[in-house]
């Protein structure tokens, strides 16, 4: 029987780091794990250099993308695979000329990306739910995780509402 598939979410930091590393090594005998790293193309040359140096040393296998914006209406954000060599770097994060301008508005793609983390975590925990619990801690986990989707879930709504009223 095939392993079933984890998407890790590694973002740069040393938490991040941490908990990739982690899962390789105490569950890659239980899921077919894939790490991504997802540049903004606004991050610290450190960090670009830190997710390239713990990907080398513990064999993660981080797969890099970058967004690639479609502005036409209707249309969501693709993506494409970057090395840590072709990663775009920007020295200068667009919010500095924002503040002049005032607020920075919400785009209905970042909502939509919110979305989708959203929804991943609900698959997530589906999935636990359904291959059900190792333990009573398991299920403590479990619960706190769902209420914690919970509380993504009612900010999102407020995040869309927020939008809407822009």
């Amino acid at each position: 029987m095939s392993k079933p598939r984890l998407r890790v979410s590694f973002s740069g930091g040393r938490t991040s780091a941490f908990m990739s590393i982690w899962l390789k090594q105490n569950m890659a005998d239980q899921y077919d794990m894939r790490f991504v790293f997802a540049n903004t193309g606004w991050e610290h040359p450190d960090t670009l250099r830190f997710v390239n140096e713990v990907d080398k040393r513990f064999d993660l296998g981080v797969a890099w993308v970058e967004a690639v914006p479609r502005r036409e209406l209707g249309k969501s954000s693709g993506h494409r695979e970057v090395t840590y060599e072709t990663a775009s770097r920007t020295t200068k994060k667009p919010q500095a000329d924002q503040k002049a301008a005032g607020p920075t508005k919400l785009a209905k793609v970042e909502t939509v990306a919110l979305w989708h983390a959203v929804n991943w975590m609900e698959v997530v925990l589906r999935e636990w739910k359904r291959d059900g619990f190792k333990d009573d801690q398991d299920r403590a986990q479990h619960e706190v995780q769902r209420q914690q989707l919970t509380t993504a879930k009612r900010a999102l709504r407020k995040v869309n509402q927020l939008r809407k009223e822009q």
